[in-house]
């Protein structure tokens, strides 16, 4: 359980660190600034997160390790881990005086996160 529970962190760690470097590389192609409403970013970054969910629901058509005693326990802890990587990553660059996206916070990560693993596990019950 444990090791599912981390498997799936770092997987989507690794994930929103590679979108994270495509929405920055794409902000700064096209010479934009702004980073628009927050609302906005937050329904961008749920389509991103779920859409990687089914991508990788389609990959890898199992889970990796049996289901967990508690159903769902990837949507507190995943979520709660992830946003705390991305919120030390945006400080970094904050820190680097680069423009951090709406991805590099705490939010960001922990909404893409959530749903990545609700996707996941609506897909791939039992």
């Amino acid at each position: 359980m444990l090791a599912e529970l981390l498997i799936e962190i770092v997987f989507q760690i690794v994930l929103e660190i590679i979108a994270e470097l495509g929405f920055t590389s794409a902000r700064a192609a096209f010479g934009r600034t702004n980073q628009g409403h927050p609302a906005w970013a937050g329904v961008g970054i749920a389509l991103v997160g779920s859409a990687a969910g089914a991508l990788t629901a389609w990959l890898v058509p199992h889970r990796v390790l049996p289901r967990p005693p508690v159903a769902g326990l990837s949507l507190v802890i995943g979520p709660l881990a992830v946003g705390g990587v991305m919120h030390l990553l945006g400080r970094v660059e904050a820190k680097n005086d680069r423009t951090r996206s709406r991805l590099a916070t705490f939010w960001g990560g922990a909404l893409f996160a959530f749903s990545f693993s609700l996707v996941r596990l609506l897909l791939l019950p039992e």
